[in-house]
């Protein structure tokens, strides 16, 4: 799908993976065939078009409360973590540890940085 949505001139984000990597292929692969390098979720805002930002006049805002971090949170530290060293503390596969690390990004719990994953908050 990423490959037809280059071919019609659609947005394509991709995280950058390790050259040394086979799992990082496919991502490389589609940052060079002219796909959004991402780094951070400040990368995919900056490519959408602005968002309205007021409440229109009579509808009530819910406040947020603050959210409990995630159970996957407690394995992080403040030095990035590797996703090999995650899978094996977490037992979570690969696949689904990307899953719950990027839902951890999007939501401001976790961050990727040189070497792993590591929290924000």
């Amino acid at each position: 799908t990423a490959r037809q949505a280059l071919e019609q001139n659609r947005e394509v984000f991709a995280l950058p993976g390790s050259i040394h990597s086979p799992a990082s292929r496919g991502c490389n692969a589609l940052i060079r065939e002219g796909a959004k390098l991402v780094e951070t979720l400040d990368d995919i805002l900056a490519e959408l078009p602005p968002q309205p930002t007021g409440v229109p006049a009579g509808i009530p805002v819910a406040q947020e409360a603050e959210a409990e971090p995630p159970p996957l949170y407690a394995l992080l530290d403040d030095a990035p973590q590797s996703l090999e060293q995650l899978a094996q503390r977490s037992g979570m596969t690969v696949a689904a540890l990307l899953s719950a690390l990027s839902e951890l990004e999007l939501d401001g719990w976790a961050e990727q940085a040189h070497g792993g994953w590591q929290r924000c908050r």
